[in-house]
């Protein structure tokens, strides 16, 4: 088997078989699994999946914003905005990554290998599934691209639906706030890095009894939603200690 069949020494076809998908051309499937940390360590490669990534988000983006849209005929755009914002997220799509074993085959760099940050890892994930699917799309066309993508997303999906009339975190966290301390919580973007086609955020809320709570997503509006939810954790893990 040669190298460039080969991530950490696993045979891609074992991928295929996991995504249900047999690529024509191995080789854009070998560059959705080059991580720029690769390509930085091994000058000889001239390529890495960032631009795979990019496709990737936006073919996701669209299949699970179709199955959305079918399957929630009398939904307004704000809960089909949050639903698809809560199927996209990095956790999820990290989460779907490690279903199929994905960071096995990835090409990435002895730190990114050796990483132990959970975020950090989850990043690089998320990434390259998104490469994987834009790799799919350009080798098989957009119906195979949504057939993987509904297969892998099923689950996930069918979570989503199940729970869907729930309140979304942000106002789950408003109305307990408002309710324990007459005040709003206050939310601060504390960062921003990554390439401009997927960046990272950190926000901030601020609890009225000085709490602070952070949480990281592809958009400001998810990592508010990210922040909301561990606020809101912690304040009914508190509760219940007492109680």
């Amino acid at each position: 088997m040669s190298d460039e069949t080969r991530g950490y020494g696993l045979d891609v076809c074992e991928l295929e078989q996991r995504l249900g998908y047999s690529f024509k051309d191995k080789k854009v499937l070998e560059l959705a699994l080059t991580h720029p940390s690769f390509k930085n360590e091994h000058p000889e490669v001239s390529e890495h999946n960032q631009r795979l990534e990019f496709l990737g988000d936006a073919v996701i983006e669209l299949i699970v914003g179709e199955a959305l849209f079918r399957a929630l005929p009398d939904a307004g755009e704000g809960r089909l905005t949050r639903l698809k914002a809560s199927l996209v997220s990095t956790k999820r799509l990290a989460s779907i990554a490690r279903s199929v074993e994905l960071f096995g085959f990835i090409r990435a760099g002895e730190g990114a290998k050796k990483m132990d940050a959970v975020q950090e890892k989850e990043r690089v994930l998320c990434a390259c599934l998104e490469a994987v699917i834009g790799a799919i799309f350009l080798d098989g066309g957009f119906d195979e691209a949504r057939r993987c993508v509904t297969r892998l997303f099923a689950s996930d999906i069918e979570e989503v639906l199940s729970r869907q009339d729930e309140k979304d975190p942000k106002s789950l966290l408003q109305e307990v706030v408002l309710q324990k301390w007459q005040r709003l919580p206050l939310y601060r973007l504390v960062s921003s890095s990554g390439p401009s086609h997927a960046p990272i955020h950190v926000v901030e809320v601020s609890l009225p009894d000085g709490s602070l709570f952070h949480g990281e997503g592809r958009s400001k509006k998810e990592a508010e939603m990210r922040a909301a939810e561990a606020a809101t954790n912690a304040i009914n893990g508190r509760e219940s200690k007492e109680n």
